[in-house]
Order: C-alpha cells, then structure tokens, then sequence
C-alpha cells in the first residue's frame, strides 16, 4: 500500500490529472483504511497500531493531493479551498458512513463527529498554507504529524 501512495507524491505521475477511475481507486483506499481504523477504535482500549495509521493518513492526504494539484488548470487559492472543503465533506461522509451508529464509543476521536470535523478542518488550514502555496511539496512525514496532532491520537511511536 505504501509503494502505491509513494507513486502518488513523487515523478511525473504526480502532476498530471488522475482519471476518474484512478480516482475510485483512491476513494476506495480511504474508504477502506478508515474502515479499519474504525474497527480498531472500536474493538479496542489501545490505539491502533502505527502502520495502520499511517495508511489513513496516507489516503486521506492522496485524496488531497490530487483534488489540489492540476497542472492542466491553475486554480486561484479560492477554488483550492473549495476543493479541500469538498475533499474533507468526502472523507467525513465515508467516516460517517462507516461509524456514525458507534461514534459513541470512537476513542480513537475521543469526540463526536462535530468535533472530530473541526479538528479535521485545522488539519486542512495548514494543508492549505502549507501545500497548496508550496505547489504541494511539503514532506509527507509533516502531513502525518499534522493528521496525528489534530485527530489527538495516543500513538506510541
């Protein structure tokens, strides 16, 4: 999985406009990683281990990427937060879809989805100042550290 994300950062492939059945693919990839993490959440007291987080993050932030990053159609910083904004109703649509009847019992949050959005929407401010102006070259590993903080997650690296 994370040869498949790294090929969505790095070389050619990255600038160019995904097709729409790559794009499924993606979504699917967030659908199924948050799936997971979910279950994890869900199942148990401890947090869910590193590598499955990184893999959500990893989605989600490949979803982001590519919503923003289209060569073929420079956008104003208006249109790219629409996109975002669109990106993250995406995401919280699938978390919503996969956990809203056990959202009570989500440690993983530790809040309800309401809250959980306005951390999100932190996390998409900083992606906004710090990628999108960037043309989408900040380090993978300081979007992670941003997903982690602002989901307040007890990961024990």
């Amino acid at each position: 999985m994370s040869d498949f994300f790294l090929h969505a950062h790095h070389g050619q492939k990255a600038a160019t406009v995904i097709d729409a059945g790559k794009r499924k693919e993606y979504l699917d990839r967030v659908k199924q990683s948050t799936k997971r993490l979910i279950s994890l959440a869900v199942d148990s007291s401890s947090p869910p281990p590193l590598s499955d987080v990184y893999s959500f993050c990893e989605a989600f932030e490949a979803i982001l990427y590519h919503k923003i990053r289209d060569k073929n159609a420079p956008r104003s910083s208006d249109r790219a937060e629409r996109d975002v904004s669109v990106a993250a109703s995406e995401f919280w649509t699938f978390l919503t879809d996969c956990g809203a009847s056990k959202k009570d019992s989500l440690p993983l949050f530790r809040s309800e989805l309401s809250q959980g959005q306005v951390a999100i929407q932190r996390v998409l401010e900083r992606l906004d100042k710090n990628m999108i102006y960037t043309h989408c070259r900040t380090p993978k590993t300081k979007v992670r550290a941003w997903l982690l903080e602002s989901m307040n997650l007890n990961v024990v690296t």
